[in-house]
């Protein structure tokens, strides 16, 4: 199972392109789980176990594993990299 969290924000220009390139992948992809959460109104705690300070922010598990996390925008095909190991 791939599950991704995508930490955003609606006046974050960076983060409205990674939204795109998520619902684009997910097209692709639909049996990847990807969760939105919107930085001003997640909780505090949740930003701060994942250390999250830029956005747009990705969180990527597998199989409940985290393979990735990282800020900034990024494609769909270093996605499926990221993915496929």
């Amino acid at each position: 199972m791939i599950k991704i969290l995508d930490f955003y924000a609606e006046w974050c220009k960076p983060c409205i392109t990674m939204g795109k390139i998520l619902d684009d992948f997910k097209l692709e992809e639909p049996d990847v789980i990807i969760e939105k959460l919107n930085i001003d109104s997640c909780s505090t705690d949740l930003i701060n176990e994942y250390k999250i300070r830029n956005i747009p922010y990705l969180v990527i598990f597998k199989d409940s594993e985290i393979i990735y996390k990282g800020s900034g925008t990024i494609n769909k095909e270093k996605i499926k990299t990221i993915i496929n190991g």
